[in-house]
């Protein structure tokens, strides 16, 4: 039907949300972060998400995509902070 694939917590283990509203941010965030620029790491990051706020944590490719996800995940509605805890992988 051309959909792509929902959401499922079972995909992403590391992710947790205080709740039901966090959950749902945690969703958005991976369908945005999923697409385009981020789509060959996105499983490599965590989301932490308490009422709002979101922790990112886990392993990105450069330096660009460390800025980036920060500002990308500013942007997605109901994300009130976001804090970094995202490295750089050793190549």
């Amino acid at each position: 039907d051309g959909r792509s694939a929902a959401y499922s917590e079972a995909d992403f283990p590391q992710d947790s949300a205080a709740t039901p509203t966090d959950k749902q941010l945690n969703q958005k965030i991976r369908d945005a972060i999923s697409r385009g620029w981020f789509k060959n790491s996105y499983k490599n990051i965590s989301l932490n998400t308490r009422n709002g706020a979101v922790l990112i944590e886990g392993f990105v490719d450069n330096d660009d995509d460390q800025k980036k996800i920060i500002v990308e995940v500013q942007k997605i509605d109901g994300v009130r902070t976001v804090r970094s805890n995202v490295q750089i992988k050793n190549n």
